[in-house]
């Protein structure tokens, strides 16, 4: 079994390395139902790989210039909050409600990476690119309650 979970670990790896994000969201299922391990645990470890393959793309994009590092210190210290918040109420909800809540989450996430996905599909059938959007500040409540909100579902996913 051990050979299996380090096979897919590395298919993950390499998944993630290649789109980006799209692999994290396999570590649960097969932390649970190839490596045995729980519900909580695995989510856990999930956000782990997430946050470590997050770290080094944010990196990269920080030495490109794309990294606002004061709108990204604020973002954090507010999820962070959010976060605390919500691994306190995580423990009134049973391992079966969280893993439940990720399938959701998972779905919503690829429903949009789908839609999204057509709509470039079809810009590029018509050799048209699409225009880059310049970049918005949000205002400090807004960038307040969506840390908050990406915090509370992290830590109640924990």
């Amino acid at each position: 079994m051990p050979i299996l979970g380090f096979s897919l670990a590395a298919l993950i790896g390499l998944s993630l390395g290649l789109l980006g994000g799209g692999g994290s969201i396999i570590t649960v299922p097969i932390l649970v139902y190839v490596l045995g391990f729980g519900a909580k645990e695995s989510i856990a470890m999930g956000l782990a790989v997430v946050g470590v393959t997050s770290l080094f793309g944010a990196a990269g994009h920080w030495r490109k210039g794309n990294v606002r590092l004061r709108a990204a210190f604020v973002f954090g210290a507010v999820a962070m909050v959010g976060t605390y918040a919500g691994a306190r109420l995580s423990v009134f909800v049973s391992g079966a409600v969280q893993l439940l809540l990720f399938a959701t989450v998972m779905l919503v996430a690829a429903f949009f990476m789908f839609r999204n996905g057509r709509k470039e599909a079809a810009l590029a059938a018509r050799q048209e690119s699409a225009p880059v959007p310049e970049p918005r500040k949000a205002s400090f409540p807004v960038m307040a309650l969506a840390a908050l909100g990406v915090g509370g579902l992290t830590g109640w996913l924990l």
